[in-house]
């Protein structure tokens, strides 16, 4: 009994050994089997990739066969001719077109050339001719003109009143009087403004006169008053300080003494610290009256200056009016300023007159210069006496040249009309050529690639399928 069941063991043992091989022999079968249909199915792609590829080269091949049968159908190829010859033979065509072009365009050029310088210089003699015509029938007119405006210049007082002369030849002397007036206009014109001054000045005074019975201190002086009265400054002008303080007949008397500060400013003196202040250009409120632009110096001096003895040395002149400080002159100014004001504006209007006069005059003078320059005369007489020989000889030109232009003329009509000729056929070669370079680059270049290609990838997929077919048998 224990041999048989030791017998029975090792049967069993050898089944379960026997079962792995077979199960293990299964299993590399089956991995093999998966393998060999992964590349069957690998070169089956490859095969069809290669069979699509080479088709497409087909199509192409068959596309170009079909484009140069139409070139040829349409006669843009002759038959049997290649495409480098038919190239060839539309280059020469346009080759040859463009140089009959050029030839003809070179004696177009010329002839109209010829034809512009002669049309130039006819309508040149015609202009010449017309301009001789006009200048004969002109040169009595305006002979006559110049006569007439030199007359009259050489009988202007202003004229002989600058070169204070009672005769005057304007043609000798014109530029003389124009240096002349230039010298005096300037000189007029200052007495003008300086009488105009005085005038607005005098007004001024008989303005305060009639306000005050004083005259006023001077403009800078007033200018000073008003802003420091701004700055709540109590002040006075010297003039009204002397007036109010003191008697009339010690006015002089002070004002020999103090003549700046007649003239100039009297401030209390509890201000005067703030005077001081502001005459400082660092301090606040200095630079305002920095700002007041005062054309001369102004003196300003407390009211305690007024009793200081320590007067300096100097001699006072003027002023010649007492109204500055006596009220009691002021009718007595008031009729001076008003004599030596209207007599003022009499000798203004003079000035005026005159400065109008002479600038008038310089304004003739040099038009007179510029239209008859020295010369003139004489130039206009030896234009008459030319005109007329040249009339005859610039009609005979015009003549000759009228006969050449048309004859030109036709020239150029005839050679433009073969050169449009040219240009329409030399379009429709264009368009033929561009067509078979066009079926060059497109086509017949890569036709013999095309075909290596086709070939090749026919036989790489002749290859693939064999490989497919080895496999999947296998």
């Amino acid at each position: 009994g224990t041999m048989y069941a030791n017998a029975l063991d090792f049967r069993k043992q050898q089944m379960e050994i026997e079962r792995k091989t077979i199960l293990g022999q299964v299993k590399t079968k089956r991995d093999r089997a998966r393998m060999l249909r992964a590349e069957s199915s690998k070169y089956g792609e490859q095969a069809s990739e290669a069979e699509t590829k080479s088709k497409q080269f087909t199509e192409k091949l068959v596309e170009a066969e079909q484009q140069i049968a139409t070139l040829r159908h349409e006669s843009v190829m002759i038959d049997e001719e290649s495409i480098d010859d038919a190239v060839n033979r539309y280059e020469q065509h346009l080759l040859s077109s463009a140089r009959q072009t050029e030839a003809i365009q070179a004696e177009v050029n010329e002839h109209e050339a010829h034809s512009q310088q002669t049309s130039e210089r006819r309508t040149k003699r015609d202009g010449e001719k017309r301009e001789l015509e006009i200048d004969l029938a002109a040169v009595r007119e305006k002979f006559r003109n110049a006569t007439q405006t030199r007359t009259k210049l050489e009988s202007e007082e202003s004229l002989l009143r600058l070169l204070q002369t009672a005769e005057v030849n304007a043609d000798v002397s014109a530029t003389k009087a124009i240096s002349q007036a230039d010298d005096e206009l300037p000189k007029v014109q200052k007495a003008i403004l300086q009488l105009r001054i005085e005038s607005v000045e005098d007004e001024r005074n008989l303005l305060a006169l009639a306000d005050s019975s004083r005259l006023p201190p001077s403009r800078d002086v007033q200018t000073l008053l008003e802003a420091l009265k701004r700055e709540k400054v109590t002040c006075y002008s010297g003039w009204e300080f002397f007036a109010t303080n003191f008697p009339v007949s010690s006015i002089r008397e002070k004002i020999s003494q103090l003549p700046f500060i007649a003239s100039g400013i009297v401030v209390a003196d509890k201000d005067y610290d703030r005077v001081v202040e502001l005459s400082n250009v660092g301090s606040a409120g200095g630079e305002a009256f920095v700002s007041l632009r005062l054309s001369a110096p102004v003196a300003v001096a407390p009211v305690s200056a007024i009793s200081d003895e320590s007067f300096g040395t100097w001699r006072v002149f003027g002023p010649e009016s007492a109204a500055y400080f006596d009220t009691g002159e002021a009718a007595d100014e008031h009729v001076r300023l008003k004599a030596i004001g209207e007599n003022r504006n009499e000798e203004v209007e003079k000035h005026q007159r005159w400065y109008e006069d002479l600038t008038a005059l310089v304004s003739r003078l040099r038009e007179f210069r510029d239209s008859y320059p020295r010369g003139w005369f004489g130039e206009m007489e030896q234009k008459i006496s030319s005109t007329e020989f040249r009339i005859a000889d610039v009609q005979s030109d015009i003549q000759r040249d009228n006969d050449v232009t048309e004859k030109l003329n036709q020239s150029i009509a005839d050679g433009n009309k073969r050169i449009k000729e040219l240009a329409t056929e030399t379009a429709h070669v264009e368009k033929r050529l561009f067509r078979v370079n066009h079926f060059k680059s497109q086509y017949a270049d890569k036709i013999d690639d095309w075909k290596n290609q086709k070939d090749e990838l026919a036989t790489k997929a002749e290859d693939f399928r064999s490989r497919q077919s080895t496999k999947h048998n296998e």
